[in-house]
């Protein structure tokens, strides 16, 4: 059993020195738009002072699409972060950022304050957005360890990565002055600054400092940080199967990371192991599962209320948690007074440790499950290994963009161009097409007619027959349809018609009333240019025949179309044929009490006609009392439909008072949409007297005095308006 936990603390000291990280392969960028960006650190395995070369260039954050450039490149300034503030400046200043603030690089962390993380915020102008870059560090050997087993018993996020996290993420919003559309945010980092990158993400995405196809999030050997985890397609999680650091806390205990997740494969280690060999000297050394990590640790603590769960047998009352932070920690950051020999001498010591050992079988097989795989764990974490892996899942891809020519094309033979990749790499193609050709620009005339040319970039010489001895004709004019007007032509040498192949034909100034030109240039069998001249002239429209449309409709003429009489001509002339159109044929197509439906024999056109011996009629009393000689207060109609008053004529309208009515009578004659006479009379009541409330009032107020008061009330009356 002793034998077992001296292993198993021996393991977990290892875990104390920074996870620095590594990078190698050095190349020159040559183009202006690709910025080389330098890193250096320590190896932590090896021990070797390394170097990586990453890239940078803006069109990387045109949008927040996944990129293995900035994959690299991220965990390459992740790495950086484990050195100087200096160090990392240098780094983003490379890159043209300038540097904003650099937090709590000296700030000394202790068990009451380490719930905060190294960073750096820098900017860079592109056109009219400004580019933060926000770059967190992981754990070094101090007392953060004690944030990192800060897990939280009951909110959704892990509360020492998450008090970081808004630390960060306020300082971001202090300076940031821009509106939202001019911003875009990238963040970056590694192990536990990978954690509060995460979370950091996850805030900005529900936040209004930034518009979400405008933030990038890469994290790397993120330890888990929510139990509300959501997809966001901006934030990218990368970890290594065989990392367990990433595996705390357990993704059992329902956490997880926001945004999405990489597992590099397996399937990489071998080509990956090759890269750190050429690095480091040591190949990949990592775990290639943490199932057994995890199954260990489950044992000890199967959930998050087992993590915080006290035993108090023997009055011991501690957790999980509270033994990590109790022994596992100083040893992490180094503390003074404490080793291994200490801790298992005082466990020796106190019955109570000694029974909480004995009945916690998931204690042991953690601890031992560390003391057996104290290296792979290293590596499985270590920046060396991240960015291997990165090299092998994101291979560099080759950008061979502006190619410039070699300048060595002859006359006969095409000349090559080349490009220069940003990683400095070159590639040379041909130059399709830039054959210089003969340039026969010394001509001599033989006696017999023939040229005798000679090549001014070589001693290439040949004879050709003159063209200009050949007889060209074309028409002498030709009419303008819109279109380049582009005559036949006739060659003729020494009386035979000449092959189209023995010369080229360019038509110039054709495509306008005027005059044009052919220039016609020997080839194959001769040298030399005749120009040929043709006059062209306006077209003019001949519309002969026409031909009715059939076209017309009951309340429009029909047309006749004629087509120019000329062949190349398309033009069409289109005219009305007065006094074609058909007319409406209305006939009944249905009926009932109050109308009739008619519609048109030669189209869709119908229209209906009402009975208004049938209608009804009302009349508003208040429009009849405000003006009692206008017919305005008629309402015809019925129920569900009401007559418009351009359906009808007023032929009379007039009223007698009576006691307690007005009757009104009318006359009513159709027209438009109506047909029939209407006449009858309304009884109208007269409108209450607006006072009469107030009276009413008064008799109710009193009421409860007595009868008399009451009746009182009722013999004042009640007063109607008699108009």
């Amino acid at each position: 059993m002793k034998r077992k936990i001296g292993l198993a603390l021996s393991a977990v000291v290892s875990l104390c020195v920074p996870f620095f990280g590594t990078a190698f392969c050095r190349a020159q960028a040559s183009t202006d738009e690709v910025i080389p960006v330098e890193i250096s650190y320590t190896d932590v395995a090896s021990g070797k002072e390394c170097a990586y070369q990453a890239y940078y260039k803006d069109a990387y954050f045109a949008d927040n699409e996944e990129r293995g450039q900035v994959a690299k490149l991220s965990m390459a300034l992740s790495a950086q972060l484990y050195n100087t503030a200096e160090s990392t400046a240098d780094a983003v200043s490379s890159m043209g950022f300038t540097v904003v603030t650099q937090e709590n690089y000296t700030r000394t962390a202790t068990n009451s304050d380490c719930n905060f993380v190294v960073y750096t915020i820098a900017k860079k102008q592109i056109g009219n957005d400004t580019l933060y870059g926000v770059f967190m560090r992981g754990t070094a050997a101090d007392a953060q360890w004690y944030s990192n087993f800060n897990v939280g018993q009951t909110s959704s996020e892990h509360d020492g990565f998450n008090a970081a996290a808004w630390e960060v993420y306020n300082k971001l919003g202090d300076v940031i002055s821009e509106s939202k559309e001019n911003v875009k945010i990238w963040v970056t980092g590694h192990s536990r600054g990978g954690a509060v990158a995460n979370l950091v993400g996850a805030k900005l995405n529900q936040s209004e400092l930034v518009e979400s196809d405008n933030l990038c999030v890469y994290t790397f050997a993120s330890p888990s940080t929510t139990t509300k985890a959501v997809e966001y397609d901006n934030i990218f999680n990368y970890r290594l199967a065989g990392d367990v650091i990433s595996e705390i806390p357990l993704r059992t205990w329902g956490y997880s990371v926001y945004g999405t997740e990489t597992v590099l494969p397996e399937t990489a280690r071998e080509q990956a192991s090759a890269i750190m060999e050429t690095w480091t000297g040591n190949g990949y050394n990592g775990l290639s599962t943490t199932a057994e990590f995890v199954e260990a640790l489950s044992l000890w603590t199967e959930t998050r209320d087992d993590y915080y769960k006290k035993w108090t047998t023997l009055n011991f009352n501690k957790a999980p948690v509270d033994i990590m932070t109790e022994y596992l920690v100083p040893l992490l950051m180094n503390q003074e007074g404490y080793s291994l020999s200490s801790i298992i001498s005082s466990w020796a010591k106190d019955y109570r440790m000694l029974a909480y050992i004995a009945s916690h079988g998931g204690f042991v097989e953690t601890m031992d499950f560390f003391a057996s795989h104290k290296d792979q764990i290293v590596y499985g974490h270590a920046p060396v290994s991240y960015l291997a892996y990165l090299d092998v899942y994101f291979p560099h891809e080759h950008e061979f963009d502006a190619y410039v020519s070699n300048g060595d094309a002859t006359c006969t033979q095409d000349g090559t161009k080349t490009a220069t990749c940003f990683c400095g790499e070159t590639d040379t193609v041909v130059d399709a097409h830039t054959a210089l050709g003969h340039d026969y620009s010394e001509v001599v005339k033989e006696s017999d007619g023939r040229m005798h040319l000679y090549c001014s970039r070589g001693d290439s010489e040949l004879y050709k027959n003159d063209f200009t001895l050949c007889v060209a004709e074309c028409g002498d004019s030709f009419e303008y349809f819109g279109v380049p007007v582009q005559p036949s032509v006739v060659v003729r040498y020494e009386g035979n018609e000449l092959p189209s192949d023995e010369y080229s034909v360019a038509y110039e100034e054709n495509n306008a009333v005027g005059e044009g030109k052919i220039v016609l240039t020997g080839q194959g069998e001769f040298w030399g240019e005749i120009t040929l001249r043709f006059r062209i002239v306006e077209h003019y429209h001949i519309f002969e025949t026409y031909t009715y449309q059939d076209d017309a409709t009951c309340t429009a003429d029909g047309t006749e179309r004629s087509v120019c009489k000329a062949e190349q001509c398309n033009a069409v002339d289109v005219r009305t044929v007065t006094g074609s159109a058909t007319g409406h044929t209305y006939e009944k197509i249905s009926e009932d009490d109050r109308s009739e439906t008619f519609a048109c024999t030669k189209g869709d056109s119908q229209y209906t006609s009402y009975h208004l011996d049938q209608a009804q009629v009302k009349i508003d009393q208040q429009a009849f009392f405000d003006n009692p000689n206008s017919a305005d207060c008629l309402t015809v109609g019925w129920d569900d439909f009401t007559i418009s008053p351009d359906g009808y004529k007023v032929v009379s309208f007039s009223h007698v008072k009576r006691d307690d009515y007005v009757l009104v009578r009318y006359v009513l004659e159709g027209q438009n949409t109506c047909t029939g006479r209407l006449e009858g009379s309304v009884k109208v009541k007269y409108l209450p007297d607006p006072d009469e409330w107030i009276v009413w009032l008064v008799a109710s107020a009193t009421a409860v005095v007595g009868v008399g008061a009451v009746a009182m009330g009722v013999m004042l009356g009640i007063k109607k308006r008699r108009g």
